[in-house]
């Protein structure tokens, strides 16, 4: 039986290393690719000609009669649903969060 634990041990440890030797490949190559050998973007490399849309606005519909016949509404009144009699005057308290 020891030996069994063993030889698990040592697979455990193969798979380790294999695993750690990956790792240290894709280290060296974000560290090459990414500190030795930087890909340089300057705005003279790109050759980009981005030309702005034309933009027009047709504001013939805010002549037309039927907009300019249209009446706005009437002032709305608060009316308190207990009593069914309009509020007038102040609505509430100075500071809510004191106690009555």
């Amino acid at each position: 039986m020891p030996e069994a634990n063993f030889i698990e041990v040592q697979k455990k440890q193969k798979k380790m290393a294999i695993i750690l030797v990956v790792l240290l490949v894709v280290i060296a190559a974000i560290l090459y690719f990414g500190l030795v050998n930087p890909i340089n973007f300057s705005p003279s490399q790109n050759n980009y000609n981005i030309q702005k849309p034309d933009i027009n606005f047709n504001l013939d519909i805010l002549e037309d009669p039927v907009l300019n016949a249209l009446e706005p509404f009437l002032e709305i009144q608060l009316v308190d649903p207990l009593e069914a009699t309009s509020v007038v005057g102040e609505i509430g308290r100075d500071n809510p969060f004191i106690p009555f």
